[in-house]
């Protein structure tokens, strides 16, 4: 099987860009956002080239995409013991930023993206709900544009969770341009990435400024200014997580690949596609195709066979030709169950909506990470 698999799109683009703007960084003496021996400029300009890129007015980069995530609950307002709607197929760090708030995961019936299904939504939402999570799972939108419209005519926040679908669309516009709040990571997985790294979204001032003091300890700092004095230094509760200049000096030179880690993610994909189309046929799996596949970001191969044992055949057929396929129900932190085991274990409060019929979707589910890097194209 030719390389065409293999994942990491962002990591395998560094090079002396990357270099250089790290090089410029660390001449500077100014690894710091707010002030240092020269005036820092790298974190700044890459908010600015966030706010172009996903069509927002603000941007926040943060530590990670899960430091995104409590920056994005606590700037719509999310506290203890309020309710969030999150679908039951995402990543840990969905679960853990809830709970970090203090309140109370809801965990969500999924449909053929793998995101929430909007059909189900109505009977997740409570008095209690305070938000809900949205998630684009394995390089395709969920219906997120359903999600919003649900969410406005109760009065609930969405948070729009992109890090896995950067450079996917919702309907013509850019993940992490839709919810109130979204979010994105660079962590090492992601389209782009400086290893780890986040940023947070939005068009609302107030939630950009709530999430600005959340990120710097409670403060409104910027660059070049002193340290607030006085009663009210401390303006709200916040934490420590500012993105440094040197994780934003990487980004900044992987944000200028992104057109060609996208056009390649897109030709790969289509090898892929045909070079495991034997074992597709064989085993009756099904491409994932309820999201056009012009909206998706070409970085994941998605699947769903008609029941467990042809996902298994399949991925055993995979695997004998070098493909490194993943299944989707395989119990890890992106699936439910597990989070359902540590919530009760940990005890603590939460509400299952979710059934075996979500647990049998994500059995009969199975992924292949694109290698964008791939040149054999013979």
């Amino acid at each position: 099987m030719k390389n065409f698999f293999g994942g990491f799109p962002g990591g395998r683009f560094i090079g002396k860009e990357e270099l250089e703007s790290v090089s410029g960084v660390l001449q500077s003496r100014t690894p710091y956002r707010f002030y240092g021996l020269s005036d820092p400029t790298q974190v700044s300009a890459l908010e600015n080239t966030c706010c172009e890129v996903f069509q927002r007015k603000y941007s926040l980069a943060v530590t990670s995409g899960t430091a995104a995530l409590q920056a994005a609950l606590f700037a719509v307002g999310v506290s203890e013991g309020d309710e969030v709607i999150v679908p039951a197929y995402g990543w840990g760090s969905d679960l853990m930023a809830i709970l970090d708030r203090g309140a109370v995961p809801v965990i969500a019936p999924l449909d053929d993206t793998w995101g929430l299904d909007t059909g189900a939504l109505e009977g997740c939402i409570s008095d209690r709900t305070r938000a809900i999570l949205a998630i684009h799972m394995r390089g395709s939108p969920c219906q997120l544009s359903r999600v919003c419209e649900i969410a406005q005519t109760r009065g609930i926040r969405v948070i729009e969770d992109g890090a896995q679908c950067m450079g996917g669309l919702v309907g013509g516009r850019p993940v992490g341009s839709t919810g109130d709040v979204s979010i994105l990571s660079f962590q090492y997985h992601k389209l782009v990435t400086a290893g780890e790294g986040g940023v947070v979204l939005t068009d609302n001032s107030d939630f950009y400024e709530r999430a600005y003091r959340f990120h710097d300890l409670g403060m409104f700092r910027r660059s070049g200014d002193p340290d607030p004095e006085g009663l009210e230094s401390l303006m709200t509760f916040g934490l420590n997580l500012r993105m440094g200049e040197m994780h934003a000096a990487v980004l900044l030179a992987q944000f200028k690949k992104i057109p060609h880690i996208l056009a390649r993610l897109k030709q790969v994909y289509g090898l892929g596609l045909d070079a495991v189309d034997s074992v597709c046929k064989k085993f009756s799996l099904c491409e994932r195709r309820l999201i056009d596949r012009t909206e998706r970001n070409h970085a994941f191969l998605c699947f769903t066979a008609e029941n467990r044992q042809s996902a298994n055949q399949a991925t055993q057929a995979l695997v004998e030709q070098d493909v490194p396929v993943q299944q989707c129900g395989r119990i890890d932190a992106h699936h439910f169950r597990a989070w359902e085991a540590f919530l009760k274990r940990d005890r603590r409060p939460y509400r299952l909506i979710a059934t075996d019929q979500d647990s049998d979707l994500l059995e009969r589910s199975l992924f292949v990470e694109i290698n964008a890097e791939c040149v054999d194209f013979g």
